[in-house]
């Protein structure tokens, strides 16, 4: 895990945001029925599919958030951080499709957000802060998922 994700993490995590992951079991069989190919990719890869942080990175999800908008609606998304702009919008065409989508709504998850991180060092909690609260007050797009360039 790259130290921007685990930066991150722990940014949210001060921030009361960090909500915790599904269990891990029922993120195995959604994926064994909704996405097979992704298991196959997987093993070929080489990847232990016993590690549950195997499964979230091939999802697309570093941390999941509950975040609260101004009218006071809270929403659950994902969070994937990306630091090449390339694989950002594979990632993001990915996580955009209606499998994901279907994935997404099955864990109960409302938007998912894709954050382009480009510095080489970590973000300071005010950047994260305004980037996430002006994101969550945002109408989010059909697919519910967006790619957002972190710009500190």
């Amino acid at each position: 895990m790259s130290y921007h994700k685990l930066w991150f993490r722990q940014t949210a995590k001060n921030l009361k945001l960090l909500h915790p992951y599904p269990e891990f079991s029922k993120i195995q069989g959604l994926v064994k029925s909704a996405m097979p190919q992704l298991i196959t990719d997987l093993k070929a890869e080489g990847e232990d599919l016993n590690d549950p942080q195997v499964w979230w990175q091939a999802l697309y999800m570093d941390a999941l958030l509950l975040v609260e908008n101004s009218a006071g609606e809270s929403f659950k998304i994902a969070v994937g951080l990306q630091d090449k702009w390339k694989p950002a919008l594979n990632a993001h065409r990915t996580i955009s499709s209606p499998t994901f989508q279907k994935c997404r709504e099955r864990l109960d998850i409302d938007q998912h957000w894709l954050f382009y991180v480009t510095s080489k060092y970590p973000y300071g909690e005010e950047v994260w802060i305004d980037l996430i609260y002006a994101q969550v007050d945002r109408d989010p797009p059909p697919s519910t998922c967006v790619l957002l360039d972190v710009d500190a």
